[in-house]
């Protein structure tokens, strides 16, 4: 009778370890199923969020803070206003954006045309963030400097896309007295420029228009960053003046001017990055040829 107890007593406890055992599965299982659920939203997200945030700066006159709050790229290791660089890249409470021109973190635009160029490029979309960097103010002169600057501050961030809606034109011979300094700076310029393409930024650029002196003999006329061949320079079919410009990439039809031109090119550029963001901007070079062909 006692071994009957005995052999009843283990086979109960055999049961119950067998359904710990089974229930300790179950629960395994389906932490590991939460676990999975969990972590492939967390992939979701971050594809999603990969998407949403591909940045194109524009390098310009800033842009309206309040008409394009949405497409506004947000510096989420900077806290807004505490006049401490929270991230240490050397620019205090750049949340949004740096400003070369006054050395500030102030990317509002006073002058309309980098707000103009960027409504152009963010035109129905919504899978972008514009970063702005200022460079001119109204009736102000562009430092070469600032450009290369900027540059290197777009790919800081890893912009996809650089626009430059503007051109700075010097003439090599009449500036004989800063020759070398000038040439340094054209060549740091450069510098920025092959980094940036070899990164595989795309680097569009208006052709910006010129007047031309019969009167006069041409000089030494250089355009930048136009004149460097990493740079693609867009024109419109409204001017055919193109004498500062050692290549014209691509042609938009009935653009209002080469700013927007090029404003244009860059929203087309940021469609096909949307949909594969590791093309480099040499890849989409066909694509982008047959976009412009439709238009």
């Amino acid at each position: 009778m006692h071994l009957n107890i005995f052999l009843n007593r283990r086979l109960a406890e055999s049961d119950m370890i067998k359904k710990y055992k089974m229930k300790k599965k179950y629960i395994f299982f389906a932490l590991g199923l939460i676990l999975l659920l969990f972590l492939s939203k967390i992939f979701y997200n971050f594809r999603t969020h990969l998407k949403t945030e591909s940045i194109i700066a524009v390098i310009d006159s800033g842009i309206d803070l309040n008409a394009l709050q949405p497409y506004l790229f947000q510096n989420r290791k900077e806290t807004p206003n505490n006049q401490i660089d929270d991230d240490l890249n050397g620019y205090v409470d750049d949340v949004n954006g740096w400003n070369y021109f006054d050395n500030n973190s102030d990317v509002s635009d006073f002058s309309g045309h980098g707000t103009k160029v960027t409504q152009i490029i963010v035109e129905n979309k919504n899978q972008i963030k514009i970063l702005p960097i200022k460079i001119v103010k109204r009736n102000a002169g562009i430092r070469l400097n600032d450009i290369t600057q900027a540059i290197e501050y777009a790919m800081s961030f890893n912009a996809k896309i650089i626009n430059f809606s503007f051109g700075v034109q010097i003439d090599q011979d009449g500036q004989k007295k800063d020759a070398e300094q000038l040439e340094n700076q054209i060549n740091h310029l450069h510098e920025a420029i092959i980094k940036a393409k070899e990164n595989g930024i795309c680097l569009v650029s208006a052709q910006a228009f010129l007047i031309k002196n019969p009167y006069q003999l041409k000089s030494k006329l250089k355009t930048y960053p136009q004149n460097f061949e990493e740079v693609l320079v867009i024109g419109t079919d409204k001017s055919s003046d193109y004498d500062s410009l050692d290549h014209l990439n691509f042609v938009v039809k009935n653009a209002k001017s080469s700013s927007f031109a090029a404003a244009k090119v860059s929203g087309i550029l940021a469609d096909l990055i949307s949909k594969d963001p590791n093309q480099t901007c040499q890849e989409l070079i066909p694509f982008l040829q047959e976009k412009l062909a439709d238009l």
